[in-house]
């Protein structure tokens, strides 16, 4: 029983007249009348009522109908979610971000204007650490992540753009004898304790950092890792 047969029967119990029908429909009078009989064979039951030269829907026919439009409008929004799915319009979108990816405004900014321009896309947000981000991307568990760059050597099925930069800054307590100078030299802190990162090794802030000081001349002594960053005012 296919949808076009529905189609047809659909139109001739609107019509109820099956000349005007096929007219409607652009086809022959007799294949239509033939195409309804063969339902009405598919189906074991009379859908119409030919008496004195005129159609009438059956109780049956009645039945039907209403089903039948309930069948084929749920077929062609089916039709409509699968080519708004293709075109990314509606589905789910799942998406990971470290923790401080929400203090910059862009990105709640972003899955505010997501949520207004794209109803029909339904947003699961995962928060964690930048291992299991990449992890997660690599399983398939997750669609796009916002992580901390760089990223050490992404695999070909990883397509990595930049989203925000931005700039490093330098905290030291109150009372140490640098902190009142305007502009440093990193290398002038080279024998100072750090707090550092714990990123995975080569991938995140905790390699950016390590960089830069490798760049300055020196390894930097690390005596505490924090897995998240947080300044309280």
């Amino acid at each position: 029983m296919s949808l076009r047969a529905l189609r047809h029967f659909v139109v001739v119990a609107e019509e109820l007249h099956m000349h005007r029908a096929a007219e409607r429909l652009h086809i022959a009078q007799p294949a239509l009348s033939q195409q309804i009989k063969q339902l009405e064979q598919r189906l074991g039951v009379v859908l119409f009522s030919r008496a004195n030269r005129r159609l009438t829907l059956t109780a049956a026919g009645e039945a039907f109908l209403h089903k039948t439009r309930l069948a084929l409008e749920m077929a062609d929004q089916a039709v409509l979610d699968a080519q708004r799915t293709a075109r990314g319009e509606q589905g789910r979108l799942h998406l990971g971000y470290v923790s401080s990816a929400m203090y910059d405004s862009k990105l709640p900014g972003l899955l505010r204007r997501l949520r207004a321009d794209w109803p029909g896309i339904e947003l699961s947000l995962v928060q964690g650490d930048v291992q299991m981000l990449y992890e997660a991307l690599l399983d398939l568990r997750l669609d796009i992540a916002i992580i901390r760059a760089p990223l050490a050597s992404p695999p070909d099925a990883l397509v990595v753009r930049p989203f925000v930069r931005e700039k490093l800054c330098l905290a030291l307590y109150q009372q140490h004898p640098l902190a009142g100078v305007g502009a440093l030299n990193l290398a002038s802190l080279r024998t100072d304790n750090w707090i550092s990162l714990d990123d995975p090794q080569g991938t995140g802030l905790e390699q950016v950092f390590m960089d830069a000081c490798r760049v300055a001349g020196f390894t930097p002594q690390v005596a505490q890792r924090i897995n998240d960053v947080y300044l309280d005012d």
